[in-house]
């Protein structure tokens, strides 16, 4: 049996996005989204999923690289932190260093603790959770993550991306590494089998198991946006 959930990445980045995703859910082509709790329009997000019928449906997007943090520890770690707000530098620092030092740790720990409380105090339930940028790829973070989201109570979890071209030994090491980070996360919460893209999902997908489907919905005027690197690509033509 194949079961597909189409979820939509980034609710309360800002009211567009906020507006695109509850398009989403109202054309039926969205089962679930994940918030960010500290966005700007996060309040905005889940007063919208409570009238429209979705706020059972809501899990949380962690996010550690971009907008203000909730904690104070992280603004001071300077690779991480910038002008206010955070950047997206966690990755290419963590490829290079793999290890944290203490303090970095301790202060990545109170953060995500700081967005788990946040999404809580909301009054979710969902108790699903992925990341913004991917970040819980990073075997660091993944295993900081999963052990927060064990106290937190939490279910579910995003598997990293699977749905990939095979081909070149880039390719393969990539999904060597990323086979490594789905076992863990298997081993502690549910999962789907696959997860990528709606492109992902066209190019690599073979029909079987569950599948995930990443998407970053925006409304602009009256036309529904799928934002694809940065780009806008239309969903009137997305098959979900």
């Amino acid at each position: 049996m194949i079961k597909v959930i189409a979820n939509a990445d980034d609710f309360g980045k800002s009211h567009e996005v906020n507006l695109g995703i509850l398009d989403g859910f109202k054309r039926g082509m969205l089962q679930r989204t994940t918030l960010m709790v500290n966005m700007p329009f996060a309040d905005e997000a889940v007063q919208l999923a409570k009238e429209n019928g979705f706020f059972d449906k809501v899990g949380l997007h962690l996010n550690l690289t971009e907008g203000a943090s909730l904690t104070e520890g992280i603004r001071h770690i300077s690779w991480l932190y910038r002008e206010g707000e955070m950047t997206s530098r966690i990755i290419p620092y963590l490829r290079k260093h793999w290890m944290l030092t203490r303090n970095e740790h301790a202060s990545i720990h109170e953060e995500m603790k700081a967005q788990f409380d946040k999404y809580m105090s909301y009054g979710l339930a969902l108790k699903h959770v992925d990341s913004h940028q991917h970040v819980h790829n990073e075997y660091s973070i993944c295993k900081m993550l999963c052990g927060v989201a064990q106290e937190y109570g939490f279910r579910s979890m995003r598997i990293a991306r699977n749905l990939m071209p095979m081909d070149g030994w880039k390719q393969k090491i990539k999904r060597v590494y990323k086979a490594k980070i789905n076992r863990k996360i298997r081993t502690l919460f549910s999962s789907t089998d696959y997860f990528g893209s709606y492109d992902d999902y066209l190019h690599y997908f073979k029909d079987e198991g569950s599948v995930e489907i990443m998407l970053h919905p925006c409304l602009k005027g009256d036309l529904l946006y799928d934002i694809v690197e940065g780009c806008l690509v239309s969903m009137d033509d997305y098959k979900l």
